[in-house]
């Protein structure tokens, strides 16, 4: 009898246990649907970050060759700016050259102006003194013409003179013959 109430007593504790176990077993199993469901919504998510990741890989090797090219775009715009660069400077020398001539070129044309100047006071003097000898000359015509219209009448005169001087001897030769024959 001993034996046999030791022997529920065993069953008894076996049974708790077993009840024990069965209800961690029913625990585990809610938790091992629970954990599988969150290993399916984590295996979608998994799925979902990996097709995020390759979405986001070919962006960045979408982005790589964009950067490729725009190194290449870059180098180029680098060259075309040092061309740039060099056509400046020589345009820059180009017209500070251009500046220096024009500074010459402005200096003489002052030069040519004063010259100028000067040879317009010269001509106005040349062309006074032309009036004046041109005034002087036109007296000398006047007086030339006065002094040949005297020598004319001088001339005349003289011819005149030459006819009376000669009616003069022949007066005075027929006087003289007069006065022999008489």
């Amino acid at each position: 009898l001993k034996d046999k109430a030791h022997l529920v007593s065993e069953l008894e504790v076996i049974e708790a246990d077993v009840l024990s176990k069965e209800s961690s077993y029913f625990e585990l199993q809610a938790d091992k649907e629970h954990l599988e469901q969150l290993i399916q919504l984590k295996t979608q998510q998994l799925e979902h970050l990996g097709s995020q990741v390759a979405e986001f890989e070919a962006g960045v090797a979408d982005l790589e060759n964009k950067l490729v090219d725009a190194e290449h775009s870059c180098r180029m715009l680098t060259s075309q700016v040092n061309k740039l660069e060099d056509e400046n400077k020589k345009l820059n020398s180009s017209l500070q050259h251009g500046k220096q001539l024009l500074v010459s070129k402005e200096k003489e044309l002052e030069d040519v102006k004063k010259s100028k100047f000067n040879l317009h006071q010269q001509l106005q003097r040349a062309e006074a003194t032309l009036v004046s000898k041109e005034g002087t000359l036109q007296g000398l015509k006047d007086s030339r013409e006065i002094m040949r219209q005297e020598l004319e009448g001088v001339k005349e005169a003289r011819e005149n003179a030459e006819v009376e001087l000669a009616n003069a001897h022949g007066k005075l030769a027929k006087l003289e013959t007069e006065l022999e024959s008489t």
